[in-house]
């Protein structure tokens, strides 16, 4: 896993007293994002859009990350029940 992460330049493998030890080259939030859009685009041909409809439509999904990504998609102020009214 390690080499695959020093391929990918996430880690490098430094001698500290003697001893190698792996240290990030990227923050958490910029591995995190390259690593979201990977499955993006391997799996959903690189469509946000599908990614999430499969997440909203998964039955793993709890009730409450349904709600939270909801809640983030909908236009503020907005009540998507009277949208169409």
């Amino acid at each position: 896993m390690l080499k695959i992460m020093r391929e990918k330049g996430l880690v490098e493998r430094v001698e500290k007293g003697g001893r190698p030890i792996w240290q990030a080259r990227v923050r958490q939030e910029t591995a995190s994002s390259r690593s979201v859009w990977e499955v993006i685009d391997h799996f959903f041909d690189g469509s946000a859009h599908q990614m999430v409809a499969h997440l909203l439509s998964d039955k793993k999904l709890s009730a409450s990350d349904r709600s939270k990504i909801e809640e983030l998609i909908q236009p503020q102020g907005i009540d998507p029940k009277q949208q169409d009214r």
